[in-house]
């Protein structure tokens, strides 16, 4: 299994040079809260349960991500998280945050299949009036730019943006 609690490394690029290397990956396509994994919980369950395997502890990462933190739970450290404020609840942060959270678990053995798929789409988007391929661009769903809030962002959610196109093609390569 390989783990980033790190932003926006659930990229293709970034499975592709792992996937040699793991049977699983975990990641998230945005930034992430400051909070990070909830290592105590999952951690917990790889104790309790030392057989698993890394498909179940990737789940298990994912599952208790930000709702079975204790940085979250815990008052004393949430305290901290807010800067002193007390008022604020564990639902109030989970509620805050999971709308906009992402993780997921990769079984990287699909990797050189989705990278086949997105070259045969590359090669189809070069049949379509590319005032199109912008477009779509322009009104995929983002990630959060690294380079700053005044740069364009430059990682979408390429499966929006697939169906953006389509929508604007009609799903024809030879519409122009």
């Amino acid at each position: 299994l390989i783990g980033f609690d790190a932003c926006l490394m659930s990229q293709l690029d970034v499975f592709t040079v792992t996937a040699p290397y793991a049977n699983f990956a975990v990641a998230s396509e945005e930034t992430e809260p400051a909070t990070g994994w909830a290592y105590t919980a999952f951690l917990q369950k790889l104790v309790d349960n030392s057989t698993m395997d890394g498909r179940e502890l990737a789940a298990n990462i994912v599952d208790t991500y930000l709702e079975q933190d204790q940085r979250i739970l815990n008052d004393s450290a949430r305290a901290r998280l807010t800067q002193g404020n007390t008022e604020i609840t564990a639902q109030d942060i989970i509620d805050y945050l999971l709308p906009t959270a992402t993780l997921t678990a990769v079984d990287p053995a699909y990797i050189p299949e989705i990278t086949a798929a997105l070259n045969e789409f590359a090669q189809y988007m070069t049949t379509v009036d590319q005032v199109h391929v912008a477009g779509a661009r322009n009104y995929a769903t983002s990630f959060t730019s690294p380079f700053g809030k005044d740069t364009v962002p430059s990682f979408i959610d390429l499966v929006n943006f697939s169906y953006i196109l389509e929508n604007e093609v009609g799903g024809g390569a030879d519409n122009t």
